[in-house]
């Protein structure tokens, strides 16, 4: 069985009970969410964002927000991330 990787769950949400790290507030909510992800710089204009649909913990007392990027889109930040590092050599 193949798993979604809209519904992939990062790892950081498996650690049990968390705290907040910036309040220490218990009072969190996991969510969904769309993140288009870009590369800095006018280089950065010439490539696609990499969209990335991410579980987030959100912490409702203070508003801070972790979130993990799932392994294929991870593997496509970091291609494009090595092909920028190479175009910057040249």
């Amino acid at each position: 069985m193949t798993t979604d990787a809209r519904a992939e769950r990062p790892r950081f949400l498996d650690r049990g009970a968390l705290t907040c790290e910036s309040c220490g507030s218990h009072n969190q909510s996991e969510l969904t969410a769309e993140v288009a992800i870009h590369f800095p710089g006018l280089k950065g204009i010439k490539k696609p964002p990499v969209w990335v649909f991410p579980k987030l913990l959100v912490c409702l007392d203070c508003g801070r927000a972790v979130l993990g990027v799932p392994e294929k889109e991870l593997r496509i930040l970091t291609v494009l991330a090595k092909a920028e590092t190479e175009e910057s050599l040249c």
